[in-house]
C-alpha cells in the first residue's frame, strides 16, 4: 500500500535535522511547469531548469534542492544545451566552478593506477548530509501540497536525450548528451545526496554516460535512482565512480547500459553497493560491475546481464568483497556470475548456475574465499575455474552445493573445503508459478523446510553480523527459525544465526519432518536427545504448544510427531 504522507514526513524531518545542525537550510525548488523568470524560492517561483538550481546552490550550505515532476535536460540559463547537468559542491561557499571543457577526458586507458585501499578505513559520515539533490515531488502538479514527494506518483527524469526520439537497442543517439550528471563534491567529512530521479540517454564516446560521481572528500551517495539506457565506450556507461573518498549506491535499479568496461557501473576508486538491481546490462568486460578499486557489495541482485568477461562483475585490480547477493541467468564466456584477477570474497551468496559451459566464478591468477554460499548447479559444468599458479588457492567454507561433480577446475592449484556441504538447497519455490527456473523473478529463493541452509551460517566468521539488517527480499537476517536448532556461529546472544545463502527464511519454517530434529530426514533416538536438549535450555522450538513453558505437554507433542515419523 502507498503511503505518500511517509515520504512527506521524511522530507519535513530531514529538514529539520540540517537545519538544527547549525546554518539554517536554504531549499532551493525546481519545476518544469513554473511560469518562465523564477528564482527558485518557492514552488510558484521555481526555476524551470535543474542547472540554474545547481549553480545557485555552490554557494550555499546547507542546502538543498527539490525537484518536481518533469523530464530536465541540461541546458544553460540562457536555454541555450549543455552537454551534462553539473553538480559542484564546496564546502563552506563557493569555490571556481569546474568547466566540463577543461577537465581531462577520463579514461583514456582503460587501466589506471591504483591507489592504496587504505582510504578504506575513514569513511565519513554518510548522515551528515550537507548537500542534497531529491526529486519525485509533486510540486504544481498538486498546488495545495507541492512538497509531497512519492516516487511512485511522481518521476523526475534528467535525460540525454535532447531531442526525445531515442529508440530501443541505443538507436538514433547521435544528438545525446555525452554525460546525463557530473557530480563533484569537497565538503570534508560531510555528504552530497542525489536520490529519487532516473538518469538516461546518455551516449558517449569516453566514459560515465549516465552519472560521474567524483568526491575529493566527503562522501556522494545516490540514493533510490534508477539508471538506464546509458551507452558508452569505455568505462560504466550507467555510472563511473573515481575520486579519492567513497561514493555510495543505494538502492538503485541499474539496468539497460551498455559500455566496454562496466555497463552498469565503472569503479575506479571506492564504491559501496547496497540493496541495487543489475538487470540487462551489457559489457566487454564485466557486463553490470567492472572494478580496478574496491568494491564493497551488499545485499543486490545481478540477473540477465552479459560480457565476455565477468558476466556480472568483472575485478581486475584492488579488492572485491560480495555479500548476501544473489546472481542468475548472467551469461560471459569467462565467469558467468564474477571474474577476478585480484582476492576476492563472496560472502552469504546464492549463485543459481546457467545451463552453459562457462564456470560461475573465474579467477585468473587469484585466490578466492566463497563463505555460507549456496551454489546450485543445473549441470556439470564448472562452478569455480582457476587459471594460473595460486599459493592461497579456493576457500570454499560453510557453504552449501547441490553436486561437487566437476564443480571445481584448479589446474592444480588447492581446494580448502571446509565445513561443507552436498546438499540440495531446498529452496521454498525455484521454479515460480510457470515452472521455470529461468524466468527467475517469480522465483523464491528462500530456504524452505529442511534445508540445511537454515541458522547454518558462520556469522561471526564472516564478519557480517553488523554490515547488513536486511536481505535481498528486505526480510531481517538472522531471524532465529525456531524449528531448527542453530548450527552456524550467531551474531549476537540471544542466539540469532543467519542462514547460509542471499536469503533469510522465515522464522516458522517447519522441519521437513515435525520429528526430525537433527535435520538428518530420519527418526531415531537422535532426535529425542536433540529434542531434550533443546527443551533443557528453553528453545522457542521446543516450547511445541507455544504457551510458554517447558513442560510434559510438549513432550506429549514431541511423542506424536516421533510416531508418524517420516512419510
Amino acid at each position: 500500500m502507498r503511503r505518500p504522507l511517509i515520504w512527506a514526513s521524511l522530507a519535513a524531518a530531514m529538514t529539520s535535522a540540517l537545519a538544527a545542525a547549525g546554518d539554517p537550510l536554504t531549499i532551493i525548488y525546481v519545476d518544469d511547469d513554473a511560469p518562465e523568470g523564477g528564482d527558485g524560492s518557492t514552488w510558484f517561483t521555481a526555476y524551470r531548469d535543474l542547472q540554474d538550481a545547481l549553480d545557485a546552490a555552490r554557494c550555499l550550505d546547507p542546502v538543498e534542492i527539490r525537484v518536481a515532476d518533469g523530464t530536465y535536460i541540461p541546458s544553460g540559463a540562457d536555454g541555450t544545451p549543455r552537454d551534462r547537468f553539473l553538480v559542484d559542491a564546496l564546502r563552506g561557499g563557493c569555490g571556481l566552478l569546474l568547466d566540463p571543457a577543461s577537465q581531462p577526458r577520463f579514461m583514456e586507458s582503460p587501466m589506471p593506477e591504483w591507489r592504496d585501499e587504505g582510504t578504506m578505513r575513514s569513511h565519513p559520515n554518510l548522515s551528515s548530509i550537507v548537500f542534497s539533490i531529491r526529486g519525485a515531488f509533486a510540486g504544481l502538479l498538486s498546488p495545495d501540497n507541492p512538497n509531497l514527494q512519492d516516487p511512485q506518483l511522481f518521476t523526475s527524469v534528467l535525460s540525454g536525450d535532447r531531442d526525445q526520439d531515442d529508440e530501443p537497442n541505443f538507436r538514433n543517439r547521435g544528438d545525446n548528451c555525452p554525460r546525463v550528471l557530473e557530480v563533484h563534491s569537497r565538503l570534508g567529512r560531510d555528504t552530497l545526496l542525489i536520490e529519487h530521479f532516473t538518469i538516461q540517454g546518455g551516449c558517449s564516446d569516453g566514459s560515465a554516460a549516465g552519472v560521474f560521481l567524483s568526491p575529493t572528500t566527503g562522501a556522494i551517495s545516490l540514493n533510490h535512482c534508477v539508471i538506464e539506457e546509458n551507452d558508452a565506450n569505455e568505462w560504466g556507461a550507467g555510472a563511473t565512480v573515481a575520486g579519492d573518498s567513497i561514493a555510495q549506491l543505494y538502492k538503485c535499479n541499474i539496468r539497460n547500459n551498455r559500455s566496454a568496461f562496466g555497463g552498469g557501473l565503472g569503479v575506479l576508486s571506492f564504491a559501496r553497493v547496497n540493496g541495487c538491481v543489475f538487470r540487462y546490462n551489457q559489457g566487454g568486460n564485466g557486463g553490470a560491475v567492472a572494478s580496478v578499486g574496491t568494491l564493497i557489495c551488499s545485499s543486490s541482485a545481478f540477473a540477465d546481464n552479459q560480457s565476455v568477461k565477468g558476466g556480472a562483475i568483472y575485478s581486475q585490480l584492488g579488492f572485491s568483497r560480495i555479500f548476501g547477493s544473489f546472481f542468475q541467468q548472467n551469461h560471459s564466456i569467462e565467469g558467468d556470475a564474477v571474474w577476478s584477477a585480484t582476492w576476492t570474497q563472496m560472502i552469504n551468496c546464492t549463485m543459481i548456475q546457467n545451463p552453459n559451459p562457462a564456470a560461475d566464478v573465474w579467477l585468473e591468477n587469484s585466490p578466492a574465499s566463497l563463505l555460507n554460499c549456496i551454489v546450485f548447479r543445473m549441470e556439470h559444468s564448472p562452478m569455480v575455474q582457476m587459471m594460473g599458479e595460486v599459493h592461497n588457492g579456493l576457500t570454499f567454507e560453510s557453504s552449501l552445493i547441490n553436486d561437487d561433480t566437476g564443480a571445481f577446475v584448479l589446474n592444480d592449484n588447492p581446494l580448502r573445503w571446509i565445513a561443507s556441504t552436498i546438499a540440495p538447497p531446498r529452496f521454498l519455490d525455484p521454479v515460480g508459478a510457470d515452472g521455470d527456473h529461468a524466468t527467475w523473478a517469480d522465483n523464491d529463493y528462500r530456504p524452505g523446510p529442511g534445508s540445511d541452509a537454515i541458522d547454518a551460517a558462520q556469522s561471526t566468521r564472516s564478519g557480517n553480523c553488523d554490515l547488513d539488517a536486511i536481505d535481498v527480499y528486505g526480510a531481517v537476517r538472522a531471524i532465529d527459525a525456531f524449528n531448527y536448532i542453530d548450527v552456524g556461529d550467531p551474531c549476537r546472544r540471544p542466539a540469532a544465526v543467519m542462514d547460509i545463502g542471499a536469503f533469510e527464511a522465515p522464522a516458522d519454517t517447519p522441519r521437513l519432518c515435525a520429528a526430525d530434529w537433527n535435520a538428518d530426514e530420519i527418526v531415531d533416538v537422535s532426535d529425542t536427545i536433540a529434542f531434550l536438549s533443546e527443551l533443557a535450555s528453553e528453545t522457542l522450538g521446543a516450547d511445541l504448544n507455544r504457551d510458554d513453558k517447558w513442560d510434559f505437554f510438549d513432550v506429549q507433542l514431541f511423542l506424536r510427531d516421533f510416531a508418524v515419523g517420516c512419510p
